[in-house]
């Protein structure tokens, strides 16, 4: 069969009744021709580029080229990668007519099985097949961009409590996994908080109980490409501790027998997040009216010797004020009046 083929639109006309064919433009445009046989073949395609070998950089984009050729002219070709080798396709897109190049996005997906295929079709509907002669790779040779948000700088966090620590990464690619740490001396040395997973940007964290303003935490991110970031905050936080202690008078806490002018050892406990900088202890003769100073002691020392004074009375009383390093203070007094007898 004898086709005319309009090479403005590729269109066909089948010459094969009379071999004759009038034409009328309907604006007096001149058209070009071209008489084709029919053909059951489809046209030479090859792809030229990526061919295999090459590496592609995710998030950058390339050109895909190819050949291609019929006697009868090409319709179009379809273009298309897969990043497994050939068992999955996607279309990248149609390009019309003859045409040879098409611009492909390197997506986030790292591998070395990465081919392109291309499927062209004449016009007379045949169509032919190439692929890529081996396997490309897409790569991710740039850093992450990671970001601490909090705490960032100038924070009062607490001591002893837990908060989140998070930070943000900008990368084309996962984030496999984010390592934390905490300083306590401006960045001089560093202290694992945990490391968190693909993805994760946020941890918890149990603030330690060493009061300090010059914190610091800081972040390391690795993404699918084994490339890094590292960002600390930006300024020193405070660790901070604005929690009262609390006291609690062991002996004599009320009812007890003392001998006058005896030595007794006078206990406490104190439950803090932080040290217990000093404990002020005092006695009282009359159920708490008049007190009496026992003593002073230093940090994180809960007892003291009391020389019992020889006023018997059954009106006793012994209080303690703890203070932390946190310069809070909390008072308990012993829960019921003890007894001075001889």
């Amino acid at each position: 069969t004898l086709y005319l083929v309009d090479l403005a639109d590729n269109t066909l006309q089948d010459l094969s009744a009379d071999n004759t064919y009038n034409y009328d433009s309907g604006d007096g445009s001149a058209h070009n021709f071209r008489i084709v046989f029919s053909d059951a073949d489809g046209p030479t395609a090859a792809v030229t580029y990526p061919n295999g070998g090459e590496s592609f950089e995710v998030g950058d984009t390339y050109q895909v080229t190819w050949t291609t050729d019929d006697p009868s002219g090409i319709d179009n070709t379809v273009v298309s990668y897969s990043t497994d080798g050939g068992t999955n396709w996607t279309v990248i897109g149609t390009v019309q007519d003859d045409g040879t190049t098409i611009n492909w996005q390197a997506p986030a997906t790292l591998n070395n099985q990465t081919l392109f295929k291309i499927v062209s079709t004449d016009l007379m509907g045949n169509s032919t097949e190439d692929q890529s002669d081996a396997d490309n790779s897409i790569v991710d040779t740039t850093n992450p961009v990671t970001a601490v948000t909090y705490p960032n700088g100038g924070e009062d966090v607490e001591a002893g409590a837990t908060v989140q620590v998070t930070w943000g990464v900008t990368d084309l690619t996962h984030i496999t996994q984010s390592v934390v740490e905490y300083s306590l001396n401006s960045g001089t040395d560093w202290t694992a908080i945990g490391t968190a997973g693909q993805d994760v940007f946020t941890i918890d964290w149990t603030v330690p109980a060493t009061l300090n303003a010059t914190s610091l935490v800081r972040v390391t991110a690795t993404d699918e490409g084994s490339n890094t970031h590292l960002d600390a905050s930006d300024a020193v936080f405070n660790i901070v501790d604005t929690t009262d202690p609390i006291t609690a008078v062991t002996y004599p806490n009320g009812a007890e027998d003392i001998e006058a002018g005896s030595t007794i050892q006078v206990t406490w406990t104190v439950d803090d997040v932080t040290h217990t900088t000093q404990s002020v202890v005092e006695y009282s003769l009359n159920s708490g009216t008049d007190w009496t100073a026992i003593g002073t002691v230093g940090q994180d020392v809960f007892t003291i010797d009391w020389n019992v004074p020889t006023t018997l009375n059954a009106t006793s009383l012994v209080r303690v004020t703890a203070t932390d390093e946190g310069a809070n203070t909390h008072l308990d007094a012993s829960d019921a009046v003890f007894n001075i007898v001889d």
